[in-house]
């Protein structure tokens, strides 16, 4: 697919799903954000709630943010090191004497068949192998360029939060403050959007862009889901606060997953 394809095809589902979380967090904030906290002042207390504040506890932006700069760090030393490059021709090496094995013990069937089904494999094995190609540059690697968006996506979300000075739900019940107050520095003020949700959502997405089809992306969304509905059990944040959250961190890796399929050097 060429460039200008990829960035339309980019550009248009983030239109729409700007448009969809728009319209799922005006929705909240008009009619369902309020009703939502008054029942979730139900779980106070107890294992669940202890669950979910341990969870936010060790799982929020900060260390998020930390281990993705250090793992960024990691990639790195990699790629310069050389190590990455190594680690590829070993496993070529070892595919190699994996087909010369083969080769002298070629087995019993030889028809059209078992021919096509070896040759679809072999192209299968040639895809991958080309695909897999160490970078030779921090840029080309996958994983430093999502690492490099999740810390961009908690940066974006702690500048929302600044500029839009929502106040949290413990203000509603405390002064009786509802809404958006302009930038603010108290954290009080800074209930939308959800950073843990940005952070996890961001996170899950990275993920999913490294790995799609991996069994890790449905153990991270699940943790994600988790994490972000653990947000709204605290009376920490209203429902809407996570959606934006939720926007958030999968917009901006999104775009990142964009910036690495323009950057990357293809090898043939």
């Amino acid at each position: 697919m060429s460039s200008p394809n990829i960035v339309y095809i980019t550009l248009r589902n983030s239109i729409m799903g700007s448009f969809l979380a728009l319209f799922l967090v005006t929705g909240f904030i008009l009619h369902f954000d309020r009703p939502i906290f008054d029942w979730v002042q139900n779980f106070g207390g107890g294992f669940i709630y202890g669950l979910f504040f341990a969870l936010s506890f060790y799982v929020n932006p900060y260390t998020i943010g930390a281990a993705t700069a250090a793992y960024m760090g990691y990639r790195w030393y990699m790629i310069d090191s050389g190590s990455l490059h190594k680690a590829y021709l070993e496993k070529l090496a070892k595919q190699q004497n994996e087909e010369d094995n083969d080769s002298r013990y070629p087995g019993q069937s030889f028809n059209a068949d078992y021919d096509r089904q070896t040759d679809h494999k072999a192209n299968k094995e040639e895809e991958e192998a080309s695909a897999e190609y160490p970078p030779r540059v921090v840029w080309e690697d996958k994983a430093f360029v999502l690492g490099a968006f999740i810390l961009i996506s908690v940066a974006i979300t702690y500048l929302l939060k600044l500029s839009l000075g929502r106040s949290r739900p413990d203000m509603l019940l405390g002064d009786g403050f509802y809404g958006f107050f302009g930038f603010q520095t108290d954290r009080l003020f800074h209930s939308m959007p959800s950073g843990h949700a940005s952070a996890v959502a961001a996170l899950a997405s990275a993920v999913y862009f490294f790995k799609p089809g991996g069994r890790e992306v449905s153990w991270v969304i699940v943790a994600a889901v988790i994490i972000s509905a653990g947000r709204i059990i605290l009376g920490e944040h209203y429902a809407s606060d996570v959606i934006a959250g939720i926007w958030v961190g999968t917009l901006t890796v999104y775009w990142g997953s964009l910036l690495h399929t323009l950057l990357r050097t293809e090898v043939y």
